[in-house]
C-alpha cells in the first residue's frame, strides 16, 4: 500500500471523527433563545404548573362565563395565584402563567351537561 494511499485513509477517519465529536458535544448545547419553561422531553415545568390548578366548575350563560378553580370563582381576566385567567370554554380554561398558555379541563368526574 502506498504512503499516499495511507495518509487518504488517515485523512478520512480523522475528518469522521472529528465530524462526530462535533455532534456529540453540540447535543449538550442550549438554545438561549428558547423559554426556560421549554423541555424537549415533554414540557415538565408546565405539566406541574398545570397540577396546581384544579378546575372544579364551569358556569357559561348568555351575560357570564364564570368558573371554579382550587375553589375560588374566577371570570375571565381574574387572576389566581400566579396565572391570569385568558378564557372560560364549555369544558376547559385557558391560563396564562409566566406568558405561556396552558388549558386546564373539567375531570370527567366533574362534567355535567
Amino acid at each position: 500500500m502506498s504512503i499516499r494511499r495511507v495518509l487518504c485513509k488517515c485523512w478520512l477517519l480523522l475528518v469522521v471523527s472529528l465530524s462526530a465529536m462535533d455532534v456529540v458535544a453540540l447535543e449538550g448545547l442550549k438554545d438561549p433563545t428558547r423559554p426556560s419553561h421549554f423541555s424537549s422531553a415533554g414540557n415538565v415545568y408546565l405539566d406541574g404548573l398545570k397540577k396546581q390548578y384544579v378546575l372544579n366548575s364551569i358556569l357559561i350563560s348568555d351575560q357570564r362565563r364564570v368558573a371554579v378553580i382550587n375553589g375560588q370563582r374566577v371570570t375571565e381576566g381574574d387572576r389566581i395565584e400566579n396565572a391570569v385567567v385568558r378564557g372560560i370554554q364549555k369544558s376547559q380554561v385557558s391560563l396564562v402563567i409566566d406568558g405561556a398558555n396552558i388549558d386546564i379541563h373539567l375531570s370527567k368526574n366533574n362534567f355535567k351537561h
